[in-house]
Parts: C-alpha cells; sequence; structure tokens
C-alpha cells in the first residue's frame, strides 16, 4: 500500500499533466442565462487563457445593465480524441 506522501505526489503529477494539455486544448466560451441555460458564444480558442480573455470581455460587454438578471460567461473545454 503506497504511503500518504506517495499518493500525494501521484496526485500532484497528475494535476500538472492535465493542467499542461489543458493549457493548449481548444475552449469555447459559453453564455449562461439563468432562464435559457447555457447557449454558444465564442470559440473554439487555442488553449484556456485565450478563452479566458475573451469570457472577460464578453462578460463586460453583457454587464451593462440590459439584463436582469446579468448573463454570465463560462469557459468550457472542447473534447479532445486520443491521439
Amino acid at each position: 500500500m503506497a504511503g500518504l506522501g506517495e499518493m500525494t505526489r501521484l496526485l500532484s503529477a497528475l494535476d500538472a499533466l492535465c493542467l499542461a494539455e489543458d493549457e493548449h486544448a481548444p475552449h469555447v466560451v459559453l453564455l449562461i442565462d439563468d432562464e435559457l441555460g447555457p447557449g454558444p458564444a465564442a470559440g473554439p480558442f487555442n488553449g484556456a487563457l485565450p478563452a479566458l480573455v475573451a469570457a472577460e470581455e464578453l462578460q463586460a460587454a453583457f454587464d451593462d445593465g440590459t439584463f436582469d438578471p446579468p448573463l454570465r460567461t463560462q469557459v468550457v473545454r472542447l473534447f479532445n480524441p486520443r491521439r
């Protein structure tokens, strides 16, 4: 049986691998309406960071008081087929 230290190192390594892959994976930005649910908005973007920037810009554009309650954005990773 693996010790707690070994399990912690393994989980940390797996997290790092997932984040490294996630950084460059295609992402889309969804607009979220409380009544209608999520809907497509923008993308795909090459990586999480460009998608987060786009989400922030979309949120600012829609957050002008027109919508009650205001629309929200969510960044979602697209499925990657196995290589």
